[in-house]
């Protein structure tokens, strides 16, 4: 019988979505419990959000982050 635990262990896939699920549930209920703070949350999402697609299209581009 294969466990949690193992499971995590053995199959990435697995771990990112058991992360990711926690992770957005986690949000969400905060987001219920304590209105006033998802603001900031979504804040910060879209700031993190628009670096990595600023990041991806630079990529495409052919720069690199540092020049």
């Amino acid at each position: 019988m294969v466990t949690l635990q193992q499971e995590i262990k053995h199959n990435p896939t697995f771990r990112t979505r058991l992360r990711n699920a926690l992770k957005e549930g986690g949000i969400e209920a905060l987001k219920v419990l304590f209105a006033p703070i998802g603001i900031p949350i979504e804040m910060v999402r879209g700031w993190v959000e628009a670096e990595v697609d600023s990041s991806a299209e630079t990529a495409k581009k052919g720069y690199s982050v540092d020049d």
